[in-house]
């Protein structure tokens, strides 16, 4: 049986200096964080349950359906969570 391979997340820490330029980073970050912080809460209720992780495709169906409520619908287009998952 061939081991599987995990795939694995590159993180940066670093300071942004204040500039007009940033601004749309800014709105961008701070669109996706409130997605990502619910796909991690997402994902621990799954495996506490399931004791499992919750499956790519299972995630991007959720993902489109979170899409339409109003406290997400404005914060991202639909192809870049489609893009993301």
């Amino acid at each position: 049986m061939r081991a599987r391979k995990l795939n694995s997340m590159k993180t940066y820490k670093f300071k942004m200096y204040s500039h007009h330029g940033n601004g749309e980073l800014h709105k961008t970050i701070d669109g996706h964080a409130p997605i990502w912080n619910h796909c991690i809460a997402l994902q621990w209720c799954y495996y506490a349950i399931y004791g499992k992780y919750i499956s790519k495709f299972r995630l991007m169906k959720h993902l489109s359906k979170l899409k339409q409520l109003p406290r997400f619908a404005h914060l991202v287009s639909a192809r870049t969570l489609q893009e993301r998952s």
